[in-house]
């Protein structure tokens, strides 16, 4: 079964701050729209109280020279019908 994917404006907003690279947005929306809808009791990690919250991440090298790798952390919550994955925060890490 395949979730549906909703990424909150705040989140798109965010994404948008990044100013990364066509590549790179396009990575971010294959793994969201595929690898996690497809699958996320396989890709969701939940964190320990205090934070108490489930995150997707994954890491992509970019395509500029050098090439630089990236982290991108997602926060994800189920909805209460458990048939769309919303996406709520996020953040990321280049280096």
């Amino acid at each position: 079964m395949s979730f549906e994917i909703f990424i909150t404006e705040s989140v798109k907003d965010k994404i948008r701050g990044w100013r990364l690279s066509p590549y790179l947005i396009f990575r971010i929306e294959e793994r969201l729209y595929g690898e996690l809808a497809d699958h996320p009791s396989r890709r969701l990690q939940r964190l320990p109280k205090p934070a108490d919250i489930l995150q997707f991440s994954f890491c992509v090298e970019g395509k500029e020279e050098p090439p630089l790798d990236y982290l991108f952390v997602f926060d994800v919550a189920y909805t209460v019908d458990e048939e769309r994955l919303v996406i709520r925060d996020c953040d990321y890490l280049s280096g």
